[in-house]
């Protein structure tokens, strides 16, 4: 689990790995547009890796671009492994056929790199069942029942999924942001496998790597703080690297499988030198994320009266009076 502020770095991690991945064929199928809008350096990018351990240590752009045949045939991981990339952005939306040209591998972590690239499996929520494996959506629906919990039954009608909620049923595409996004990496997942395995009957099957940015994507507190031990659960034989903001997800991470990125200092890197199992929100925010636990919105007031007694304990004793018994805010600063 890959964690800092916004700009520290977090999805370039997950873009150097899996361009260490799909290695040169894979990046030329990229292209160079993309691969030199990053913000950072391939040197960079394996700095803050450090000591992660990737099959091959050293890439050099100059060795992206090179039209020598040795470079172009190198494959990489991706063309033995299934490997699978999930960019912040990622959606269930409709076949873009600009990306039909590019090979399925790397499809597979295009929505790192290309914001509004359409995931691999999104056509199957658009097209017929036919077209998909027999043990696809039996899959796909049990994972599903077991991640969320129940709340958001999922059954099989027709060959398609279709999902029950308080206003009717519903489709995919229909489905509230934080399910729809992560319906849609989930269920890309679980079509990329069931493709090679079609006689797979259970998750504990599933053999990959998979790269997630932002895996709380939209989704309520009380799905953050299950997600990691239920993933876990479902896929014990899945290699995740995802990135996240959420202390809730932290949480669940044992401390030498985080990775806090820090620019301030040296190493780009900040210790995690405490376990984190256990810890409530507020601990995690105040020791791992550096960030007071309540709301700037009191502070203003309480500085401008620090230096009234009288003003400041009386404000004092409105904040800590129970909630909506004694207003902070007049009604004419409400207006």
């Amino acid at each position: 689990c890959v964690a800092g502020i916004n700009g520290a770095g977090k999805s370039s991690v997950l873009q150097a790995i899996a361009l260490l991945v799909i290695k040169h064929a894979g990046a030329l199928e990229l292209g160079q547009s993309r691969i030199t809008s990053f913000s950072k350096e391939p040197a960079e990018f394996f700095q803050i890796l450090g000591s992660v351990q990737t099959p091959d240590q050293e890439f050099q752009r100059q060795e992206v671009f090179d039209s020598d045949a040795g470079y172009v045939k190198d494959e990489g991981l991706s063309a033995k492994h299934l490997i699978l990339g999930y960019g912040a952005s990622r959606n269930l939306s409709r076949v873009d056929s600009s990306f039909q040209n590019i090979s399925q591998r790397t499809r597979r972590v295009l929505s790192l790199f290309e914001p509004y690239a359409p995931l691999t499996s999104t056509e199957i929520f658009f097209r017929s069942g036919r077209e998909t494996p027999p043990n696809f959506f039996p899959l796909l629906s049990s994972a599903l029942n077991h991640l969320l919990a129940g709340q958001l039954p999922a059954e099989i009608e027709a060959d398609s999924l279709r999902f029950h909620m308080p206003s009717g049923t519903v489709t995919a595409d229909q489905l509230p942001d934080g399910y729809r996004s992560t319906i849609a990496w989930l269920s890309d997942l679980l079509w990329n496998w069931t493709q090679e395995h079609p006689s797979s009957q259970t998750t504990l099957d599933v053999d990959a790597l998979v790269l997630i940015d932002e895996i709380d994507l939209h989704l309520h507190p009380q799905l953050q703080r299950v997600l990691v031990p239920r993933l876990r659960e479902l896929f014990p034989r899945v290699q995740w690297f995802v990135t996240t903001h959420s202390p809730l997800v932290l949480s669940c991470f044992d401390r030498r499988e985080l990775i806090l990125l820090d620019s301030s200092q040296p190493s780009g890197l900040a210790p995690v030198d405490q376990q984190l199992f256990g810890l409530t929100v507020d601990q995690v925010m105040g020791h791992l994320m550096g960030v007071n636990p309540t709301g700037s919105a009191l502070e203003s007031p309480l500085r401008q009266t620090a230096a009234d007694d009288d003003a400041y304990r009386e404000l004092v004793t409105q904040i800590q009076s129970p909630a909506g018994k004694d207003p902070l805010l007049s009604p004419a600063k409400v207006e």
